[in-house]
């Protein structure tokens, strides 16, 4: 009797233990509990987020980085350092933003982020600006250059501001 108590026991023992281990070797649908969102697909466990969105499920505009008001100083070439401030604001969602920059505030610029840069269209007026290499860090420091051509005179300056 002792035999089978022990045997039965035994038995026991291993059916459940196999059981425990076959039951939590199943693979699960990473994608199953993940809510893309804004038209994401889910791949792998991970959003694929459309051009324009980001974040683990594609909630946030890219834009969304460089809105807001940025206090900092310009540094040109031929003229001397000054206290500028630049406002961005949403012009289209999720990545068309407009750009002012208060120290030439007549010149609106409009452009389009893409990851953390921000391409502006080119504008001609009176004076002929060039904006490049706006981008944002840390989602709180924009650091943009600016080029202005006045018949010869070519004038290179850099803004860093911070929000």
């Amino acid at each position: 009797m002792k035999l089978w108590k022990h045997t039965l026991v035994t038995a026991m023992a291993f059916i459940g233990i196999s059981s425990a281990v076959f039951y939590s070797s199943c693979e699960k649908d990473s994608c199953a509990d993940l809510q893309c969102k804004n038209g994401g697909t889910c791949a792998e466990g991970f959003c694929r987020c459309p051009s324009g969105y980001e974040g683990t499920v594609c909630e946030t505009a890219v834009a969304t980085k460089f809105i807001g008001t940025f206090y900092g100083h310009n540094n040109c070439q031929i003229t001397y350092p000054m206290v500028d401030t630049v406002d961005v604001w949403l012009e289209q969602s999720p990545d068309r933003v407009k750009f002012v920059q208060h120290s030439v505030i007549a010149d609106t610029l409009s452009g389009t982020v893409s990851g953390s840069d921000l391409i502006f269209t080119p504008t001609t007026s009176g004076n002929f600006y060039k904006y490049t290499n706006a981008n944002i860090v840390g989602n709180k420091i924009m650091v943009f250059s600016q080029e202005s051509q006045n018949n010869s005179n070519t004038n290179v300056c850099s803004f860093t501001g911070f929000k």
